[in-house]
């Protein structure tokens, strides 16, 4: 009777132990589960929010980029006083050296167009972003429409051209779309995440899996504009737009709104989850907006499957610590308290941790689980952060010579240039010109063009030493700020410019001779701005040239005098 009593207390203690373990992984299990769904939404969520931030700001700069330059060009003195025939020369030579534009024009202000960068000239006082301008005179950046001459998605950038305070001229530029496109679509990938990007009519510029020959949609009125050619006459009809309500609706209502996310479900019951994010555009009054469109049940089967480990290796621990529970409880509360600890950290967002395996098999097999889940949440957070860096790259890298390219100088030289002036520094500010590149462009074609620029750009960037930082600004024009140095050391590396492009190119099997024209201006603590360096450099550029090119030449304040052609 007693080993019958003992065998039934033995049963009891292990049934007790059996109820209070399977009871305590039922709620582990319970919390684990809130705490890890809502951590990896959250997770992916911010990583959204962050990505959509990140390539705004990116859109923004890129169209600053165009803004700055098409108000550069309408700032050439005396542009409209200029004959058709030089306009156009102008016009043509800026669009060949920004491949952003596909069109420049002049006009005058009652709509025609004085100049073109080529094609025929004609009137555009219909156009509503003249009509805008007209009725605002501020810079305006066009909803995206359909080039009449190459069918490609287009927006127009336009901006006045003053003499004296009052409105002589409007300068448009036709700027492509096709850059944006590609920084958008490298966001598609197969996790179920689509990107758009509306304008602020409504129009979306970019969306998955489709070109401008598909269509250009607008999801305001709900239509698809689609054109064709004949006989050299653009026509554009309108359809009914193949879209979602749902993702319509959601695509629409987030032109208007802050930035943020919600949740929709298509007509299919598909659930998704959207980030918004606005795109500011040099008018104030006017944004495009970015939307990422992610499918909830890829992220959901994601967060399934981490669990499905997780409760199997909970099983398997639970079984074996029903047989051994009296042994086993020591070992597996140390694991366990580990285990809580790594999803407390998971929840606060650090993915760095590692689970040790220790205890039973059981228990490793569990931490096991929960360090590939980490591994895995790490994997994504770096492939995310390499993603963003490359879009970075893209915007502040010149993609032929890998210099830092003109939206890196424009954000780069004014804060620099300020803390140089600031300190009360000496500095220089260069401008060099390849000489004789056209004559290599039409002899030897542009792929040798090409790269004659990069060895150009990798001798520049030896010559300018540990003090100068060499940018390319656009074309055969390549920028250098020496900041810290004085006009001797400006003078030297002057100097080893021009000896370093004297130096024979040996490109293709083809051995050419070019040579290099600087201007420089030194600068002393608060010795003018940007604006003026640039400027005065130019001044001294243009001497440069007009003296037999192949040399440098310092600015001097009586070099004004000097009129340029």
């Amino acid at each position: 009777m007693k080993e019958l009593h003992a065998m039934s207390l033995r049963w009891q203690l292990a049934a007790a132990a059996c109820v209070g373990l399977v009871a305590a992984f039922a709620v582990f299990f319970v919390v684990l589960e809130g705490v890890l769904s809502a951590s990896y939404e959250q997770h992916i969520r911010e990583g959204d929010a962050e990505t959509a931030a990140a390539l705004a700001k990116s859109i923004h700069q890129y169209i600053n980029g165009a803004e700055r330059l098409a108000r550069l060009a309408a700032a050439e003195p005396g542009l409209m006083d200029k004959s058709p025939r030089e306009q156009h020369l102008y016009l043509r030579r800026m669009a060949g050296d920004k491949s952003s534009f596909e069109l420049l024009a002049l006009l005058d202000t009652h709509g025609m167009q004085t100049a073109r960068s080529e094609g025929d000239i004609g009137n555009r006082s219909d156009r509503e972003w003249f009509k805008k301008f007209i009725a605002g005179q501020k810079y305006v950046v066009s909803s995206v429409y359909y080039s009449a001459s190459t069918l490609n998605l287009i927006v127009t950038l336009v901006q006045g051209v003053y003499r004296s305070g009052d409105l002589k001229g409007i300068f448009m530029a036709d700027m492509k779309v096709e850059s944006i496109e590609n920084m958008i679509r490298s966001l598609h990938d197969n996790q179920g995440t689509n990107a758009y990007l509306i304008d602020q009519s409504g129009n979306i510029i970019v969306h998955p899996g489709a070109s401008s020959s598909d269509g250009l949609p607008n999801v305001s009125n709900g239509s698809l504009a689609k054109a064709r050619k004949e006989s050299g006459i653009m026509f554009l009809s309108m359809e009914p737009l193949p879209m979602d309500s749902g993702l319509r609706r959601e695509l629409a209502s987030a032109m208007w709104k802050e930035p943020g996310s919600s949740e929709f479900t298509d007509a299919g019951g598909t659930q998704w989850i959207c980030t918004y994010q606005p795109v500011e555009l040099p008018d104030p009054a006017e944004h495009w907006t970015l939307v990422l469109v992610r499918d909830y049940s890829v992220t959901r089967a994601s967060i399934n499957k981490a669990i499905a480990s997780l409760l199997a290796a909970g099983i398997a621990v639970t079984i074996l610590g029903c047989l051994a529970v009296m042994f086993l409880a020591g070992r597996a509360t140390r694991p366990l308290a580990e285990l809580v600890k790594g999803t407390e950290a998971v929840r606060d967002g650090d993915y760095s941790g590692h689970i040790p395996a220790s205890g039973s098999s059981e228990m490793q097999a569990l931490a096991g689980a929960f360090n590939e889940m980490l591994r895995s949440l790490r994997e994504a957070r770096e492939q995310q952060l390499e993603a963003e860096a490359q879009i970075r790259d893209m915007a502040f890298t010149d993609t032929l010579t890998g210099l830092p390219n003109r939206t890196s100088f424009n954000t780069y030289a004014p804060g620099r240039l300020g803390v140089s002036m600031g300190l009360g520094e000496s500095g220089a500010f260069f401008i060099i010109d390849a000489d004789k590149f056209k004559f290599v462009n039409d002899t030897y074609g542009h792929a040798t063009g090409d790269l004659l620029l990069i060895e150009f750009g990798k001798r520049l960037e030896a010559a300018a030493g540990e003090k100068g930082r060499a940018f390319r600004y656009g074309g055969d024009e390549f920028f250098m700020l020496m900041t810290g140095a004085d006009e001797s050391e400006a003078a030297a590396a002057a100097e080893a410019i021009v000896t370093a492009m004297r130096e024979p190119f040996l490109l293709d099997g083809n051995e050419i001779s070019i040579s290099a024209s600087v201007g420089i201006v030194c600068y002393k603590g608060t010795g003018g701005t940007l604006a003026d360096l640039m400027r005065q450099s130019d001044t001294a550029l243009y001497i440069a040239k007009k003296n037999g090119r192949d040399r440098a030449v310092f600015y001097r304040p009586e070099m004004e005098s000097v009129e340029k052609n």
